[in-house]
């Protein structure tokens, strides 16, 4: 109970009692797997009476492969992963490699800081690897309107918080990723935009102030990239 203040024990309040150890096992495999533990995990757990029990089901959930599965779940909602094209028609899109990098990522517990570049940039490292150009696939987790009448090269250049397509992205010289990208990496006093002021500017604003930035256009096409 030393890791509890004593104001925490005022008023009646008291800590609960120490859960068995059917329950910790259940409420760990919940947590690190998003699943009920097996029988015999329940079983060998609570005949192991060893000082580092617990520990040792820690780390063998850790290496679970469902570990990734369960806690990559929250990056890919944030990154907008579906496995359809979104509006009406909204036809299927083969884009499951993108999911199994961010789960092996996660069961490789690659840096967050790395994990970010990949996404980001992984086709413009140094002798990028395949799975470094597949995680570029974070730029392609945008709703794509298939309907008739639509202007292809509109939509290209469109802005991905506008719907838009994802081929074309700005990345701003002076603060870093576009809307949403921002969003996404918790860029919330800082939020570019597209400036209705000018029909080719990007502005940026603060909660005091609004002004065009220069930015930098990368056409990431499957034939050409450039800066």
């Amino acid at each position: 109970m030393g890791f509890l203040p004593p104001p925490g024990l005022r008023g009646g309040v008291a800590p609960s009692p120490q859960a068995d150890r059917v329950t910790l096992v259940r409420r760990l495999s919940f947590d690190l797997r998003g699943l009920p533990p097996l029988p015999e995990e329940v079983r060998a757990f609570v005949a192991d009476r060893g000082a580092f029990a617990y520990e040792s089901l820690v780390n063998r959930m850790l290496s679970s492969r469902h570990y990734g599965e369960r806690w990559a779940r929250h990056w890919l909602d944030v990154a907008r992963y579906a496995d359809s094209n979104g509006y009406t028609r909204d036809f299927s899109r083969q884009i499951w490699k993108y999911r199994d990098w961010c789960i092996e990522a996660f069961n490789r517990d690659l840096p967050f800081d790395q994990f970010i570049i990949e996404q980001i940039a992984g086709d413009l490292l140094p002798g990028a690897t395949l799975d470094q150009i597949v995680a570029t696939g974070f730029h392609r987790n945008t709703l794509f309107n298939e309907e008739g009448g639509t202007d292809p090269e509109q939509f290209r250049l469109a802005p991905p918080a506008a719907g838009g397509g994802t081929s074309v992205f700005s990345i701003n010289a002076t603060i870093g990723l576009r809307d949403p990208p921002s969003r996404r990496l918790g860029h919330k006093r800082v939020r570019v935009r597209v400036c209705f002021s000018h029909k080719r500017g990007f502005g940026f604003s603060t909660s005091s102030n609004r002004y065009l930035t220069a930015n930098i256009r990368c056409d990431c096409s499957p034939s050409t990239r450039r800066f």
